[in-house]
């Protein structure tokens, strides 16, 4: 089935009637406003204030593609190869997670409790994926020394890309935090961040197709009979790489706060607390580590 006609608004109830079932009306509005600005070069605005205005036939052509991808569960951000995050663009592929909303306020802690230092800061984002927590660090706290790792060479390719985007210098490397080695040396850390995998196995029913049909297992799934094993490998990364009082702040799987916050308790951080997002759910564990450091 085709698109009957090139005019915005045949395009819009297109959309309407194809991805009823999938979508709801308001989200997509937003789908058709973000595909007519990424292939036709609208201002979303003209959805409604031009609904006349005619699209060239090869706009049209990527459009109806990009609905059939839509219809078939894949998310906008791989179809349009990009995503928002903390106001800034972000580049996406399969081989990353996208971006979530909730994990702009791991950003905002950050900044807030090093927006005042007046010293140069280095913080490590682990699992960094697209690059994404690493950059917005960088580009809310600009004097900050940021690096990052990820196990996937490919997610790495696209960091860097992310990073000369946004002008935004990250040093990205190659490790894995579960056979973390000291390669390169890093200075010791003001803070180091993560997004693990955290979402058990025996939790995949529950979640979105679009989800888990297209986004990378590996950055997401972890095994029901250990779903704390990256953060065990995260509380041993701190205690080796945390200047004294230096912060550990990770993003967690709700489900699991209270048994998150015991394990990093128990590695020896203090002042260790959970905090939620803006949907009130419980989305971060904090620690501070007061071993005696370097």
């Amino acid at each position: 089935m085709r698109i009957p006609s090139n005019k915005i608004k045949d395009i819009r109830r297109f959309m309407h009637t194809e991805l009823c079932g999938l979508y709801n009306a308001n989200e997509i509005n937003v789908l058709a406003g973000v595909i007519l600005e990424t292939f036709a070069g609208t201002d979303r605005t003209e959805m409604y204030t031009s609904p006349g205005k005619a699209v060239s036939e090869s706009v049209l052509l990527k459009i109806n593609r990009a609905i059939k991808r839509l219809k078939n569960g894949e998310p906008i951000a791989y179809i349009i190869g990009y995503t928002e995050f903390c106001g800034l663009k972000f580049s996406v592929t399969p081989d990353v997670l996208i971006p979530r909303p909730e994990t702009e306020e791991l950003v905002r802690h950050l900044f807030e409790i090093f927006r005042f230092n007046p010293n140069p800061v280095n913080i490590l984002d682990a699992c960094t994926g697209s690059g994404s927590i690493a950059v917005a660090i960088k580009k809310v706290l600009p004097r900050a020394q940021i690096h990052a790792f990820d196990n996937n060479p490919k997610a790495l390719e696209i960091a860097a890309l992310n990073a000369a985007a946004n002008d935004t210098p990250v040093n990205f490397f190659p490790n894995d935090l579960l056979r973390y080695t000291n390669s390169p040396p890093l200075p010791p850390l003001d803070a180091l961040v993560c997004n693990p995998p955290y979402v058990k196995m025996s939790e995949k029913a529950m979640m979105h197709k679009n989800v888990v049909d297209y986004e990378p297992h590996n950055a997401l799934f972890v095994p029901d009979n250990d779903p704390l094993i990256y953060y065990k490998s995260l509380a041993e990364l701190g205690k080796n790489c945390l200047t004294k009082r230096g912060v550990l702040f990770c993003e967690i799987n709700e489900a699991y706060g209270n048994e998150t916050a015991l394990l990093f308790t128990e590695n020896g951080f203090k002042d260790v607390s959970i905090l939620k997002d803006l949907n009130n759910k419980d989305r971060f564990v904090k620690g501070v580590w007061k071993s005696e450091g370097k």
